[in-house]
């Protein structure tokens, strides 16, 4: 029997060792803030949000250059056979001849109600809406590394208990061996005991699960490759030694509902959809543009009384030179009422944003209130669960001290022991389950 105690033991330990051999893979330890911070720069929804404000931000520039006249240069060069017109003289002709023709072409609108004004307005405002999504993400992002590392702190806490636990079946049956080898306990004492170690190891293996699928949760948050591994730097002060005090849901709420990302968004929207608004309404005025052109062109048929032709430059830089100025006024006065009903719809998204924005705004309240009362029914249960803690540990040891002296059973003793394991883990997990959701609540105070 003692070999096979020797056995569990030495097995316990290979295994452990193993299992801590794997977890040094990871050659950096992170913290909470070093999670966080590698987030923002590597985590593919992240960064395709920054990809839409790049578009965002070229669409604006764009825009704003339409403020500038337009301006376009074009030349084209060929032979005509047969009868064709001369373009320099605009006369038929019935020899070969090579032209080339050149010209430049600008326009610019000088006034269509402000049209060209807030379309920039409204393009400049669509990268503050993208750069606010983005900070939204990063935000959500942040509140999940939290969750996803404090997963990691209550495993490895869990994972103490387990072999706090272990420890304490391993101490009972050297006690146990050594009565029963002086006869003074029974040889099933010791079989049961076993049987219970063999249980806490179960309890212990799967707590090692439960902390590589806690780091797998971060390894994805973060986009690392999961074979880099991944360890918590355990100096990280992310844990408070003091309880954190709950603050008042009204007083979170009167505070972030203008500041919180989405409500920035929201609010950006509709003033978005205003100068969306604006642009619609201009397509119901005139419109009043300019435009200019230079041209010039050139032919080999083209000479002078005496039969001689005209030289290139002569041609082009002077004799078939034409030059244009004017204006133009354009009148919308029947488009099958589209532009009556773009005008229409962009009141009714502004309506419908409106409403968007109440309703975010309500459900932003009701968040906070809600982490609230989970933070205040955990601090609760945190509360009742310590106090089960210590009442249990004491009636831990007097257990023990009755079951080594032989007056109570074993069965009572291994009760006792599994109820302190079941209350250490209740009072670690009501810990966490306070420290979260107070974190919650501070996400929406300061985020």
């Amino acid at each position: 029997m003692l070999r096979i105690q020797n056995f569990i033991k030495y097995w316990f330990a290979i295994i452990s060792l193993f299992y801590f051999t794997l977890e040094g893979k990871s050659q950096k330890s992170w913290t909470l803030d070093s999670c966080i911070n590698y987030a923002y720069s590597h985590n593919l929804s992240i960064n395709s949000a920054k990809m839409q404000i790049l578009t965002m931000e070229n669409t604006y520039k764009q825009s704003s250059n339409n403020r500038f006249p337009t301006l376009s240069f074009s030349s084209s060069l060929a032979s005509q056979f047969g009868r064709s017109i001369d373009p320099t003289t605009n006369t038929y002709t019935n020899t070969h001849i090579t032209y080339n023709s050149m010209g430049f072409t600008s326009g610019i609108t000088l006034f269509n109600w402000f049209s060209v004004k807030n379309k920039i307005k409204y393009n400049r405002k669509n990268v503050e809406i993208a750069s606010l999504e983005t900070e939204r993400l990063k935000n959500d992002l942040k509140l999940n590394i939290t969750a996803a590392y404090l997963q990691i702190i209550l495993a490895e806490k869990q994972l103490e208990i387990s072999q706090q636990q272990i420890s304490l079946t391993l101490q009972q049956l050297d006690i146990t061996t050594k009565q029963v080898d002086y006869g003074k306990k029974p040889e099933s004492d010791r079989l049961q005991i076993v049987t219970e170690l063999s249980s806490d190891s179960t309890t212990y293996f799967n707590q090692l699960s439960a902390i590589q699928q806690a780091k797998l949760q971060v390894i994805l948050l973060l986009s690392i490759d999961p074979k880099e591994g991944f360890e918590i730097n355990k100096s990280d002060t992310v844990i408070e030694n003091q309880l954190p005090i709950l603050e008042n849901p009204e007083s979170i709420y009167d505070v972030v509902k203008t500041k919180q990302p989405l409500q920035k968004e929201d609010k950006a929207k509709l003033e978005a959809l205003s100068y969306q608004k604006a642009i619609s309404k201009a397509s119901f005025y005139p419109t009043l543009s300019s435009s200019a052109s230079m041209s010039s062109n050139y032919s080999n048929a083209y000479t002078n009384s005496y039969g001689k032709p005209y030289g290139y430059f002569n041609q082009l830089l002077n004799i078939n030179l034409y030059q244009y100025v004017g204006l133009s006024l354009s009148i919308p006065i029947f488009n099958n009422k589209s532009a009556y009903y773009n005008y229409k719809n962009v009141i009714v998204q502004i309506k419908i944003q409106q409403l968007q924005n109440e309703s975010d705004n309500q459900q932003l309240k009701q968040d906070i209130y809600n982490a609230y009362n989970i933070a205040s029914t955990n601090l609760s249960v945190y509360l009742s669960n310590k106090r089960t803690l210590e009442a249990t540990e004491k009636g831990y040891t007097m257990s023990q001290k009755r079951f080594e002296i032989g007056k109570s059973t074993l069965s009572d003793y291994l009760t006792s022991l599994n109820t302190l394991y079941q209350a250490r883990i209740n009072y670690i997990n009501a810990y966490y389950n306070y420290i979260f959701s107070n974190k919650i609540l501070l996400y929406y105070r300061y985020n």
